[in-house]
């Protein structure tokens, strides 16, 4: 961001900048805030209700440390003070246990959370995924609302509830505003550059521009939680639509060009079992002069889900069976998933263990998780070796059929 011009006065501190100088950041320093203007409005405001928080550090208090290691669990009777005389035994402040597996917390709780507001816009999109409505609905509990806030979280929900902020597959914690009033159509967007669980309330007020002799309009009201990391977050003030979405993909990365068979029908289901499945599938659409290009295989194609795989009872003819979905120039897809089943002899965990390309648990040793396979283990995609390796797999003669 180039700046044009900053000034401080009367506890404000006025950034100017941008290539018409028409956009501007005011930096309330008491009670702290950060007004976004563009052409003199106001389109977004951070920490406008207060709600700036940082959950701080603390050590776990000695004392509690060795009470347990002599006592075990310790009970709500015998609750001890750390040294700025909190209770420090809380339920899930230090670890948090789920189905048999405990994830600890070394530093203790430290989320953090900011109110975003949306000036003047009444409809904010995005966040997905949820089964939720394009406009985003209130979580302010009225009738027709949602009671709960949007929760940001990759979870796999078989059979999802329809029309409710619950998490879903993924988490883009991307918010997009449009509005049209007197001086034309806004936007502005917001990315909470954070992986850690989210939760998102909205909800919407009336607003006024002190800056202008507008009307009142309503506003839309967030509130962001995250359970851990840091402040991150990047604003877009447009002007438009297009502005704000080629910055995002120049921030973000954009996608690539597809293949030209990606773009058509995908028959998709969970599980073609075999080889005749495939091919009795295949032929069904002809049968019904129904087009589609693609057919997907689940984790069943596999020898005992480990990917790279072929069952060899099940799939014994890999290559004939490609040949013959080859003649309508149809294309199968294998489902690959980043979970590598943790077995002796299993030719893809043996090399990413000795490559050391797999996920650490907080002890330095191979994270053991459970997923489809069972047992698993994760490879470490923040590694760009890694990355490469995993990359490497992906060739046909990559995939291993079992002796029979």
């Amino acid at each position: 961001m180039a700046v044009n011009k900053a000034v401080t006065r009367d506890n404000v501190t006025k950034i100017h900048y941008g290539p018409k100088v028409d956009q501007e950041i005011h930096i309330h320093h008491w009670p702290f805030k950060i007004d976004f203007l563009r052409g003199g409005h106001v389109e977004m405001v951070l920490n406008e209700r207060n709600f700036l928080n940082v959950e701080h550090w603390r050590p776990k208090s000695v004392k509690k440390v060795q009470q347990q290691e002599k006592e075990g669990e310790v009970g709500d009777e015998q609750m001890n003070k750390d040294e700025e005389g909190q209770e420090d035994s809380e339920d899930g402040m230090w670890e948090e246990s789920f189905n048999g597996k405990t994830d600890s917390k070394p530093r203790g709780p430290e989320s953090i959370g900011l109110d975003v507001t949306f000036s003047g816009y009444e409809h904010v999109y995005g966040i997905p995924e949820h089964a939720s409505t394009f406009s985003l609905k209130s979580t302010s509990g009225a009738e027709g609302e949602y009671s709960e806030p949007y929760r940001l979280w990759n979870l796999d929900v078989f059979e999802y509830e329809l029309d409710s902020p619950a998490a879903l597959y993924g988490a883009i914690p991307f918010m997009y505003a449009h509005k049209k009033s007197s001086h034309g159509s806004s936007d502005a967007a917001l990315l909470w550059l954070n992986a850690a669980e989210t939760w998102i309330d909205l909800t919407t007020a009336e607003h006024k521009n002190p800056l202008s002799f507008s009307t009142k309009a309503a506003s839309s009201q967030t509130h962001w939680i995250s359970e851990s990391g840091i402040l991150d977050l990047l604003v877009f003030l447009g002007p438009d639509s297009t502005t704000i979405f080629k910055q995002y993909g120049e921030l973000t990365g954009t996608t690539p060009l597809p293949p030209l068979f990606s773009i058509g029908y995908h028959q998709c289901r969970w599980n073609y079992m075999n080889e005749d499945d495939v091919l009795t599938v295949d032929a069904g659409f002809d049968k019904h002069d129904i087009p589609y290009d693609t057919i997907w295989l689940d984790i069943e194609y596999t020898d005992d889900k480990q990917y790279f795989t072929w069952d060899a009872r099940n799939f014994p003819s890999p290559e004939s069976m490609l040949k013959k979905l080859d003649v309508n120039k149809r294309k199968l897809v294998a489902i690959i998933d980043p979970h590598i089943k943790r077995k002796e002899g299993y030719w893809v965990h043996k090399e990413g263990e000795k490559k050391d390309f797999m996920v650490k648990n907080a002890e330095a040793k191979i994270y053991d998780g459970w997923c489809w396979p069972g047992s698993s283990s994760w490879v470490d995609f923040t590694s760009q070796k890694a990355r490469e390796w995993w990359h490497t797999l992906f060739r046909f003669d990559k995939f291993k059929v079992p002796p029979s």
